[in-house]
Formats: structure tokens, sequence, C-alpha cells
């Protein structure tokens, strides 16, 4: 159970089956899946079965055990990786080998999940628990904060931040430099961002409009 090539994933739903070929393309050997449903334990997914609850897993020995969270929720997908990590598990990084990363970027060895084609560049920032999708570019000296996603296709644009557990949607960009997006933020599919987004805002549009708040 120990392998270091080894590996567990949290989380059962359509973005499991990526989480499994990431691991896979990565070197790892999916053992099994938690779910919160303890009524599908023994179903498969991709051939690699579910084994229990979170809750049961969390009242196990996980200790030196490597796993991936691949909960959609930005924030839950972060609570549950702290989880883990907290009671010894291991969260690593899933690097695609065909993923671009300078070797002058800065990125968090907790959980971060970087697709095929995906392109960082150099001095840009990575924290914990995000995953950067295929075809997706984070710009120099960028910073993308912790329990993030950046979509496939979208642009962090240089000196941009990009807020906790915020979603870029799919071949959005910001346009402008130094654009500050803030935390719990969601950004339409092709949206074009010219300035600062608040915390909390649901945007879109060329350019980018404020629409609703998130929860």
């Amino acid at each position: 159970m120990k392998n270091k090539k080894e590996i567990y994933i949290l989380g059962v739903g359509h973005f499991t089956e990526v989480i499994i070929d990431l691991a896979e393309s990565c070197g790892y050997h999916v053992i099994g899946l938690y779910h919160f449903d303890d009524s599908r334990n023994e179903e498969v997914v991709l051939n690699v079965p579910i084994i229990s609850s979170y809750k049961q897993l969390l009242d196990t020995d996980i200790k030196g055990c490597s796993f991936a969270v691949s909960i959609g929720d930005n924030i839950l997908r972060n609570t549950y990786a702290n989880k883990i990590r907290e009671k010894g598990g291991i969260t690593p990084n899933l690097i695609h080998p065909k993923a671009i990363i300078s070797k002058y970027a800065d990125i968090s060895t907790d959980g971060v999940h970087v697709n095929a084609n995906a392109f960082i560049h150099t001095k840009a920032k990575i924290e914990s628990d995000c995953i950067i999708s295929p075809n997706a570019t984070v710009s120099h000296h960028s910073i993308v904060k912790k329990g993030s996603i950046i979509s496939i296709g979208a642009i962090v644009g240089a000196y941009s931040i990009i807020g906790e557990y915020t979603l870029l949607g799919m071949n959005a960009t910001t346009i402008n430099k130094k654009i500050n997006i803030g935390n719990n933020t969601v950004v339409g599919i092709n949206s074009a961002i010219i300035k600062d987004i608040p915390n909390n805002s649901i945007i879109a549009g060329v350019p980018s409009k404020h629409i609703n708040k998130t929860k």
C-alpha cells in the first residue's frame, strides 16, 4: 500500500477519469477510489474499484500513502487535501510529461495537477491544490493561489494574480498586465478580463462584466 508509485483518488465523478488518466501518465498505478456514498462500494471506474467512503478513509492510518483529490468544488478539494496531509498522507503533484514548465517557476509540492500542453512560464507561482488544464498558460511573474482551476486554453497574463478557490473558465484571458482576480470567483468561458475583479464575483463577456456573486 505504501509503494511510492501507488496512488488513491478521493472523489468519484466524471473528472475522476481525467485524474486517473493524468496519474497514469505520471507513472502512478491507481489502486482505488473513495466516495461519499458507501452504496457505490465495489463499483469500477476505468478499471479502478471504489474501495470505501471518505469517512472510513479518514478513520484509517494513511501515513505515507499517496492521494489525489478529484473533487470539482475548489474549496472542498483543498479542504480534503488538507485533511489527508494532516493525517500524514501525501498529495503529490501530478505533472504531465508533455507540460512545459520553466525551471524558474515556483510550484507548490502539495497537490498541484498540471495537464498536457499546459505552459507555466518564468517566475510564475502555483500554490497548493491548483489544477492547470490542457493548453492553459500561466504567464511570467503571475500567481495562481491555492485551490484554483485554470481551465482549458485559459491564459493568465503576466504579473496577474488569480485568487484562492477561483475558476478561470475555458479560453478566458487576463488582457492587461497586473490583473488581480479575487478569491472564490468564477470567470466565464471566453471572457476577456481588462480590470481587477473583487472577491466572490461571477463575471463573463468581452470585455468581462459582473453578473452575480458566488455563495
